[in-house]
This record gives structure tokens, sequence and C-alpha cells, in this order.
């Protein structure tokens, strides 16, 4: 789930979107297996006002993943760089997974689909910018593939209002660049996912950002939340 229009899903889930970015959605709808396959999962509902209720199928699965996860040995050649480190967010495989079974599409479908061999490399906590009280982490995970995916993972999200939405980017020099976003269920917690591909020393810091609309491709809001690469 990699195209720009696969981004709109959860806002079409929740009813963010006007009108015309219905119409446009729902236009790649048509053609998008990835799209109607998690729609399908939280259950053909149009949009969820309220978190929806995983089906007995799907919660099966997904625990199932989480149980074989925790009596899975760890793997022999872990490789484990950690700064800033928080001890309220160990972001193992399993825990994330049962946070996107909670709160976020990306993260569910993305874990329940061949992670079974992924490896983290590295686990940071994200320093709250002044008052604020969110928490967060990122964890840098390896595929079978040699490709490199960033989890953030935040609870404790201060409640937005309007359009407004939490933005992931990470930072090379100064300079942002979109990296998904955070939609927040009721108790603040909220997954985002980004594919980095191979490379990871392009960039120097990962921050988080409270937007007043979806879809800035440079910040406008504050860094709530950030800590360097």
């Amino acid at each position: 789930m990699k195209n720009q229009d696969c981004d709109r899903l959860i806002d079409y889930l929740e009813d963010r979107l006007s009108t015309e970015e219905k119409k446009e959605f729902e236009t790649h709808l048509q053609t998008c297996t990835d799209c109607q396959e998690v729609i399908e999962l939280m259950g053909d509902l149009p949009y969820l006002s309220e978190p929806a209720e995983p089906s007995e199928g799907m919660k099966s699965r997904v625990l199932g993943a989480v149980f074989e996860e925790e009596h899975r040995p760890a793997a022999t050649e872990r490789v484990v760089t950690k700064r800033k480190k928080r001890n309220w967010m160990g972001l193992s495989l399993a825990a994330v997974l049962f946070v996107s079974l909670l709160g976020n599409i990306y993260a569910l479908t993305w874990l329940t689909e061949g992670t079974e061999e992924a490896v983290a490399l590295e686990e940071i906590g994200l320093e709250p910018n002044g008052s604020f009280t969110g928490n967060a982490a990122v964890s840098i995970v390896k595929g079978t593939n040699e490709e490199l995916t960033l989890t953030v993972e935040a609870t404790e999200l201060e409640p937005l209002q309007g359009d407004a939405i939490y933005q992931v980017w990470l930072i090379a020099d100064g300079e942002p660049m979109p990296a998904g976003y955070l939609s927040p269920d009721s108790t603040g917690t909220g997954v985002a996912l980004f594919t980095l591909g191979q490379e990871l020393d392009a960039w120097d810091t990962v921050a988080i950002t409270r937007e007043p609309q979806y879809g800035n491709k440079l910040p406008e809001g504050d860094i709530v939340l950030s800590a360097p690469l």
C-alpha cells in the first residue's frame, strides 16, 4: 500500500475528506485491491465515526500472530542500536501488532502480511516539545527483502480539533519530508508506517507536528515530538 491515493484511506474511513476528495478516492478504490481488502477487513463500514469491532476471524489471525511472536526464539543475528529508549514503549512486533488491531489500519495490514522474519534494528523514544504531554517511539524494522520500514507508535496524544492531524516527518539537514500521519483513537493511541527502502543514513531526525489539515508538503504546525536518528 504505497500509492499516494492509499494515504487517504484512513481519512476516507473516518469521513475526513471533502466531497470532491471522496469522489476521487472512490474512483481509486474501484481499482485498488489493497484498499478494498482493508475496507473488507474493517467490516465494510463506509465511515468509522467510532472504532469498529474486528470480526472474530480477524481477531484470531491477529492475536494468533501476537502469541506466535511472543514465543518465537530471538533471531541469532539480531543487531539492535538503542537511543533514548523508554521503558513504557517496547516496540516489539507483537506490541505494534496489538496496537494496530486497536487503532491503525495501515499497521494492521502491513504487520499481518509477511513480517514473520522482520528484525527490529533500532528503537528510539521521541522527546516531547515544551508542555506537550503525548508519548511516541519509532522502530526501524528490516524485512526479509532487506527493505527498511519506519514504525511510529504514539500514546496519550492530545485530542485534535476540526481537520487537524498529527503528521510524521523525516528530516535531513533541516529539510523535512512527509512520512505518514497519526490518526489517534479516543485513547490518544496511533500508529504510522513509512517505507524507507534500504537507506536510513540519509535522515538525521524524525519529528511529529500537529498540522491544521491533511496533506501538507511542508510543516505548518509546531513540532510536538522529535528525536535524532
